[in-house]
C-alpha cells in the first residue's frame, strides 16, 4: 500500500488551480441524532443515527504578482486533490481570506476559509 504525500496535491477553485497553494485541509462532519426508543432503553444502551452532513476546510497559499488573493463571499467548485484520481469536490463559499504580511522579506501569505454548500463528492479512484 502506497503512501500519499502532501506534494503531490492541488487545489481549484472554479475552472482554475489557484497559484502558489501551499496546503490545504477538509473537515466533514455529520449531526448524530439519540434515537432511544423503548427497546434500546430495556437494554440499557442508547441508539444513535446521523443526520445531516456538512463540510468546511481551508487553503493556504502565498501571493504572488500575477495572482490576486479570492474574495469572501465567492461561490465556485473546489476541488482538493490528495493525488491524481484522489478527489475531493463540491460547492463551497468562501467565507473569509486572512492577509498576513511580514516585514522580515517572508511572501505574503492568506489563509482562504470555505464551507460546502450542498453535498461533499469522493472520487477514489485507482
Amino acid at each position: 500500500m502506497a503512501k500519499i504525500y502532501g506534494k503531490e496535491g492541488s487545489f481549484t477553485w472554479g475552472s482554475s488551480g489557484i497559484a502558489n497553494v501551499k496546503a490545504w485541509a477538509l473537515d466533514e462532519n455529520a449531526d448524530i441524532h439519540d434515537d432511544t426508543d423503548f427497546t434500546d432503553a430495556a437494554t440499557g444502551a442508547k441508539s444513535k443515527g446521523a443526520g445531516l452532513t456538512e463540510w468546511s476546510g481551508q487553503a493556504d497559499a502565498t501571493i504572488d504578482d500575477t495572482t490576486a488573493p479570492l474574495r469572501a463571499g465567492v461561490s465556485a467548485t473546489v476541488t482538493l486533490t490528495a493525488k491524481t484520481s484522489k478527489t475531493y469536490s463540491g460547492t463551497a463559499i468562501i467565507q473569509s481570506v486572512n492577509l498576513k504580511s511580514a516585514a522580515e522579506g517572508k511572501p505574503t501569505e492568506y489563509t482562504i476559509k470555505f464551507v460546502g454548500d450542498g453535498a461533499l463528492t469522493q472520487s477514489w479512484g485507482t
